[in-house]
């Protein structure tokens, strides 16, 4: 995938419905852009397969078979034994593979721990097997009276759309150009931030859809004619919004990069970010209030597990803040957090391999 133009981006056009969900994969391509992806594209060209044969052809002459043998087999071995195959399942050999298959491997990786279970009746439970059925998340789900009672307010927001409609349509996709204008990322310098940053969002999407699914909260469109949003409205539940989900993970995953304390001018704006993005959704009409705040306690929860799992160098057992949002509780619901310990520090190899080397760019921009 190339960078070039943001093309890409226009992939995202089915973010609306997020049918096109397989479109994250092509954050992987971030990493391939400063080297010869355009030209790779040319090698199934007829007249290139033409010149190739007849290269071989000429080149191969008067080489003995046995040449290339010593040299070529010790390439091979990617790590292991003269004599033997590579090591099994070496977390290294993440790096040979193309970056569609990376994708794959750590959606494998990090999707392959959950479990969901319904509780209570109107409730969803996320816990991990990686920490012996350790919690992540709870979401319980707000009365009926609670959403008609945000009805008004939501369409009172409604008179904000003019003033905000840049943003609202710019930020329908993931909002890659803000995080990049706050941080000064780009796709040359930082390859595997944008691949670690897509592994994330991902992994949220399906929580976060999962979450949906069971929870089965209408839009605010469906409750009145009056709302009338200025977008398609999405094809699938309201709460917890995606968009503050997938922002309150962006966020930390950044501050963590970049190790940014509590108050930094960092961790001010993109806080302040975050809620103005989820925000804009009530605005075009998409959201409630509540919804927003579902969010931020599911991204917040999902982010400790996550960054717990990424930072495993060192073996140790790893902790996190578990979330139990409850929405029945007051006008936009309550968060109750509570510290889990659970030993991760194998649950993850890929993805603390991506995490050590986006890493290292941040400590190059001088942030660590």
């Amino acid at each position: 995938m190339s960078f070039a133009g943001y093309a890409g981006y226009a992939g995202y056009a089915g973010y609306a419905g997020y049918a096109g969900y397989a479109g994250y994969a092509g954050y992987a391509g971030y990493a391939g852009y400063a080297g010869l992806g355009a030209l790779t594209g040319g090698m199934d060209q007829p007249i290139v397969a033409d010149a190739l044969i007849r290269s071989r052809d000429a080149l191969f002459r008067g080489v003995e078979p046995g040449a290339w043998k010593g040299q070529w087999n010790a390439h091979k071995q990617w790590g292991g034994s003269d004599t033997g195959l590579p090591p099994l399942d070496k977390a290294e050999h993440f790096w040979l593979w193309e970056p569609h298959i990376r994708t794959a491997l750590l959606d494998v990786e990090l999707l392959g721990q959950l479990a969901f279970e319904p509780s209570g009746g109107n409730a969803l439970e996320l816990t991990t097997r990686a920490g012996g059925g350790a919690k992540v998340a709870k979401v319980i789900r707000p009365s009926r009276g609670t959403f008609e009672e945000q009805l008004a307010l939501v369409q009172s927001w409604a008179t904000r759309r003019e003033e905000y409609m840049s943003e609202i349509l710019t930020q329908m996709v993931p909002q890659v150009p803000f995080w990049s204008s706050l941080l000064q990322l780009h796709p040359n310098r930082h390859p595997r931030t944008f691949e670690l940053l897509g592994a994330a969002l991902r992994f949220t999407m399906v929580v976060v859809m999962r979450f949906k699914h069971a929870l089965a909260c209408p839009r605010p469109s469906e409750y009145s004619p009056n709302i009338q949003p200025m977008i398609l409205v999405p094809g699938y539940s309201t709460l917890p919004s995606g968009h503050a989900t997938e922002g309150t993970m962006a966020k930390n995953l950044l501050l963590a990069l970049t190790e940014q304390k509590a108050g930094s001018a960092l961790d001010v704006q993109i806080a302040a970010m975050t809620r103005r993005i989820a925000e804009h959704r009530v605005v075009a009409g998409l959201h409630f209030p509540i919804d927003g705040e579902a969010g931020y306690a599911l991204g917040d929860a999902l982010a400790g597990y996550f960054l717990a799992l990424a930072r495993q160098s060192d073996g140790k057992a790893r902790s996190w803040q578990s979330a139990t949002f409850d929405g029945t509780d007051g006008a936009n619901g309550t968060n109750t957090t509570s510290d889990v310990l659970a030993n991760v520090a194998s649950a993850a190899p890929l993805l603390g391999t991506l995490w050590a080397e986006a890493k290292k760019e941040f400590v190059r921009d001088g942030f660590v």
